[in-house]
């Protein structure tokens, strides 16, 4: 299942990079979040969760939650140096309890106090 087009809170900028397709969030505050409406689980087959990035620091994470900021987490990520903030990455993280049926999709961006950029996400995968 590959997740459509985002939405986001106040602080998320949105940008396209020349060299990769998708939906690039730029420059997110402490709790930031940025939601992909209706993705359809199925009937509970997703196990893992793949997510491209690119990342300049290693401060902080970004979680993958159900229907809200506050929803059921499915996965966590480490934000890790990828080399650089357009160097990119796929990384992947084992879905956390199971999940079926169509349900928003929220990215929440944890960063350190202080920090004015987390991680470059391009796009979120959900596989078997």
């Amino acid at each position: 299942m590959v997740c459509g087009p985002p939405t986001a809170s106040n602080w998320i900028l949105f940008y396209h990079h020349w060299d990769v397709s998708g939906y690039n969030k730029l420059r997110s505050m402490r709790a930031d979040y940025m939601r992909f409406n209706r993705v359809d689980f199925g009937k509970g087959q997703a196990r893992k969760v793949q997510a491209r990035v690119a990342c300049g620091q290693r401060m902080g994470s970004f979680e993958i939650r159900l229907d809200n900021p506050k929803g059921q987490k499915l996965a966590e990520f480490p934000m890790e140096y990828t080399g650089g903030w357009n160097a990119w990455s796929t990384i992947e993280a084992e879905i956390e309890g199971s999940v079926s049926g169509v349900h928003d999709l929220v990215v929440v961006f944890n960063t350190d106090w202080g920090s004015t950029k987390s991680v470059n996400l391009n796009w979120l995968l959900i596989t078997e």
